[in-house]
């Protein structure tokens, strides 16, 4: 299982041109430095996700949002349960990529 290392800058930038530097809440494209990674927690514990349907690509007013209105985590998988089949296959190949 790969760990997602927020702090490696090169993987993302590759997540969020994956989407296309779009925000998977609320569909604007944004420049790549108005996107935030978002790793959604698995079983009410605090951790990095594992998997593209560990994390999504938002906005900063999206993500503030979500923060601050407290979204269920399976909401917040619901955005990814729609995202397209070519951009979740380009996140998880980011993804199966060793971090630097």
């Amino acid at each position: 299982m790969t760990i997602l290392n927020l702090s490696s800058a090169l993987h993302e930038k590759q997540l969020k041109l994956a989407t296309g530097y779009c925000c998977e809440s609320c569909g604007s494209v944004v420049p790549h430095s108005m996107l935030e990674l978002h790793p959604i927690p698995l079983d009410n514990e605090v951790k990095t996700g594992s998997g593209a349907s560990d994390i999504l690509v938002l906005c900063t007013l999206c993500h503030t949002h979500l923060h601050d209105a407290v979204i269920p985590h399976e909401l917040q998988r619901s955005a990814i349960r729609i995202r397209p089949p070519e951009v979740m296959d380009n996140i998880n190949g980011i993804l199966s990529r060793p971090f630097t």
